[in-house]
């Protein structure tokens, strides 16, 4: 029988607000917070996780800005619950 080695899973939290994003051995995405609807860039690999703001002013059209405030209101009308 063989075995294989699991690697440890990581854990992701927003910068701004401290709310859980992601937990993975090796991961590279983009995101938005569900509570407070920042972009963030999400890095782990060999047991580091990095976490930042994405600003990539150039992309920001109305419709996908519109869908990020959305999602954040709606995430602060059931946390308000």
């Amino acid at each position: 029988m063989s075995e294989t080695a699991r690697k440890e899973l990581q854990l992701a939290f927003c910068p701004g607000c401290g709310t859980f994003l992601q937990k993975a051995a090796i991961a590279q995405s983009e995101m938005i917070c569900p509570c407070c609807g920042k972009d963030v860039v999400v890095s782990i690999k060999n047991g580091k996780v990095i976490v930042f703001e994405s600003r990539r002013e150039s992309e920001q059209d109305p419709e996908y800005m519109m869908r990020v405030r959305a999602m954040t209101y709606l995430n602060r009308m059931r946390k308000a619950k």
